[in-house]
């Protein structure tokens, strides 16, 4: 029997390690094909084939020449885009090769870069009525001045594309908002936790220094949405996510009818606009007890793998929704709420990183163990 292939762009990151995690007692009719830009990323022996190409944004050409050489040699069932950029790029190659677009894991091209640009994320919502953190574009001159007067101090400043709060500032007063306002390539966006946290912390540091160790992200709600090819909603679920001592993530399931209900909205918002696949929408609970959008993307991300414990298999919905085919069920229980941890891997042997660098295909021998 034929194994299904599942192709999974720059599946060397984090969130490439979450698919192989949530797939990891389920592969015995997979074929798992990664391709990555650079031979070291330990997780990459983890596949049974990987190839190197040129970067996704960076080269774009040769990227595409690259990708469609792979597409021939795999023919996958499903292809998973792992990074923001991958999103953008598989949605375009997906509007000018329509034949390809039911194997293709996203929806239209105008959608994916309103995931990637925080200041479109904006327009999007505010277009289809969705509840988000009032943002401002950069350089805002005086708008900037009339901004903090109405949402007030802090406020966060954010790359317009950029991840994992790279980049990111909380802005804390009018000299700082000033010289952010000229930046180019910002947004402004209003703070939607206790003001009062960032405040003593402030204080804390004019007496005792700067901690080693900070974090004001607390505690997120995540909506996780799923869209079917045909636009058909296949999935609605939520959960928290809690940063505990700057090293371990809780992951607990968030049940409320006002979580479930903003999950609807946002399916019929981005089925409406062509969306297809997944989308993830960060949420903060703020102090007068409502949830507000700040981010959103359209790919699997780093709480995949959490929520497949949890009894949310969006890996799985992927491959009976996009590829029409059935996993193996999992062999383990669920449960509410997970912790994820800083692991430690074994690091690849230095003759398979050569291979792979060589001739920019590795492919694992028949009958050889995963690592």
């Amino acid at each position: 029997m034929n194994k299904m292939r599942i192709l999974l762009i720059s599946g060397g990151n984090q969130v490439g390690q979450n698919i192989l995690d949530a797939l990891a007692d389920r592969r015995s009719d997979v074929k798992l094909v990664a391709t990555n830009t650079v031979a070291t990323e330990i997780s990459l022996f983890d596949f049974d084939a990987v190839y190197l190409t040129p970067e996704t944004r960076g080269a774009p050409a040769a990227f595409e020449r690259r990708f469609s050489e792979i597409l021939a040699l795999e023919k996958p069932d499903l292809v998973i885009p792992c990074r923001d950029d991958d999103v953008v790029f598989l949605a375009d190659y997906r509007e000018r090769r329509p034949e390809l677009a039911k194997a293709f894991l996203c929806g239209n091209r105008s959608t994916a870069e309103a995931t990637c640009d925080k200041w479109l994320r904006w327009q999007f919502s505010v277009e289809r009525g969705l509840p988000f953190a009032p943002t401002l574009a950069t350089p805002a001159g005086a708008q900037a001045e009339a901004f903090a007067s109405e949402h007030g101090f802090p406020l966060v400043a954010k790359p317009r594309r950029g991840f994992a709060s790279r980049g990111v500032y909380l802005v804390c007063n009018e000299a700082q908002l000033r010289r952010v306002a000229t930046q180019d390539g910002y947004v402004i966006q209003k703070y939607l936790d206790d003001p009062s946290i960032p405040a003593a912390h402030l204080r804390s540091t004019d007496q005792m220094g700067i901690p080693l160790f900070h974090s004001f992200e607390g505690t997120k709600i995540s909506l996780e949405i799923f869209l079917a090819p045909d636009g058909s909603p296949a999935g609605n679920f939520s959960f928290s996510i809690t940063l505990s001592n700057d090293r371990t993530m809780c992951f607990e399931r968030y049940e409320s009818g006002e979580a479930t209900a903003l999950g609807e909205q946002c399916i019929r918002a981005f089925a409406d606009a062509g969306w297809r696949g997944p989308m993830n929408i960060q949420c903060k609970l703020t102090p007068s007890g409502k949830l507000v959008v700040f981010e959103f993307n359209g790919r699997f991300n780093g709480g995949t793998a959490a929520r497949r414990l949890m009894g949310y298999d969006e890996v799985g919905l992927a491959v009976k929704t996009f590829a029409g085919k059935e996993l193996e069920p999992a062999r383990y229980s669920h449960g509410t709420s997970h912790v994820a941890r800083r692991m430690v891997y074994a690091v690849p042997q230095a003759e398979e990183i050569a291979k792979l660098m060589r001739d920019e295909h590795w492919q694992r021998a028949t009958g050889a163990d995963r690592k």
